[in-house]
C-alpha cells in the first residue's frame, strides 16, 4: 500500500516530472485547483466501487428538548450507513440498544409518541446548515456519547491561500494513498492542457485512462477481510421484537 503524502510532496513531483520547476505558466492557484479536481474524480469512483473505504464514526448525545442535531462536518454525500443508539433506561437501568432508522414515510410523524424508539430525517433549514432531525424529540440528556454514527467521509481537499497559509497548504494530507498515479495521472492532463502540449497530452489521456482501468480493477475486487462467512440477518427478528421502529420504515 503506498504512504499518505503531503501537497508539498506531490506539488514537486508534478512540478519535476513536468520540468515545471522554473515555469510560471501554472500557477500555484492553479495547481491546487487541479488536484482538487483529481481527489474529486478519484473520490467519486471509489465511492461508487468500494463506499466504505471511507467509513468513518463519531459520537454525540441527546439533549433534551433538543430535534436537530449537527451532521458530521466531513460527511459526503448524505452518506450515513448506520446510527446507533446505546443509553441507560431510566426506568429500570438496563442498557437500551437499537439502530435508528431513517424515517421515509413523513406522514408517520403524526403517530409518534413520546417514548417510542427514535427516527430521523435530513433538514436543510438554511443553506448550507443541513442536520438530522429526530422523532420523536428526545425529552432526555444522555451521556458518554450514547449516539454513535457510521457515516461515509470526504477525502481530504488542499485548501487554497484564499483560506489557508502556504505551511498549512503544503503539510495538507492526500489520503488517496492507494491510488496516488491516478492522481498524478490526472493533474498532469491536465497541465498538458493548459499547457497545449499536443503529444504530452496524448500520453496524458493514455496514462489516465490506465490508472482509471487499475483503480477500477482494484476496487471491484476488494472484500473487507478474507472472512467468507455470510452471518445470518436477523434484523427483521429485531425489529419485530424489540424495537417499533420497522413501523416508520415501510
Amino acid at each position: 500500500m503506498s504512504q499518505t503524502i503531503t501537497y508539498a510532496d506531490f506539488r514537486d513531483k508534478i512540478l519535476v516530472d513536468m520540468d515545471l520547476e522554473q515555469e510560471q505558466f501554472i500557477s500555484p492557484t492553479e495547481l491546487i485547483g487541479y488536484t482538487n479536481t483529481a481527489i474529486a474524480d478519484a473520490e467519486a469512483l471509489i465511492h461508487g466501487l468500494y463506499e466504505d473505504y471511507y467509513l468513518k464514526t463519531d459520537t454525540f448525545d441527546l439533549v433534551s428538548g433538543q430535534a436537530e442535531y449537527a451532521l458530521p462536518t466531513d460527511l459526503y454525500s448524505d452518506k450515513l450507513r448506520r446510527v446507533l443508539i446505546n443509553k441507560e433506561d431510566a426506568t429500570n437501568g438496563r442498557q437500551n440498544k437499537y439502530r435508528i432508522r431513517q424515517l421515509k414515510q413523513f406522514d408517520h410523524i403524526l403517530n409518534i409518541d413520546s417514548d417510542e424508539s427514535y427516527t430521523y430525517i435530513f433538514v436543510n433549514n438554511t443553506a448550507g446548515d443541513r442536520k438530522m432531525r429526530f422523532y420523536p424529540t428526545p425529552i432526555e440528556t444522555t451521556t458518554g456519547g450514547a449516539i454513535t454514527r457510521f457515516y461515509i467521509r470526504q477525502a481530504n481537499r488542499v485548501p487554497t491561500l484564499a483560506t489557508q497559509d502556504q505551511a498549512t497548504i503544503d503539510a495538507t494530507l492526500i489520503d488517496i494513498s492507494e491510488f496516488q498515479s491516478y492522481l498524478y495521472a490526472h493533474v498532469k492532463l491536465q497541465v498538458a492542457r493548459k499547457e497545449k502540449l499536443g503529444q504530452d497530452m496524448q500520453f496524458a489521456a493514455q496514462h489516465l485512462a490506465a490508472q482509471k482501468k487499475l483503480l477500477v480493477e482494484t476496487l471491484s475486487s476488494r472484500i473487507p477481510d478474507e472472512d467468507t462467512k455470510v452471518q445470518q440477518d436477523l434484523s427483521a427478528y429485531y425489529d419485530f421484537y424489540y424495537t417499533d421502529e420497522s413501523y416508520y420504515n415501510i
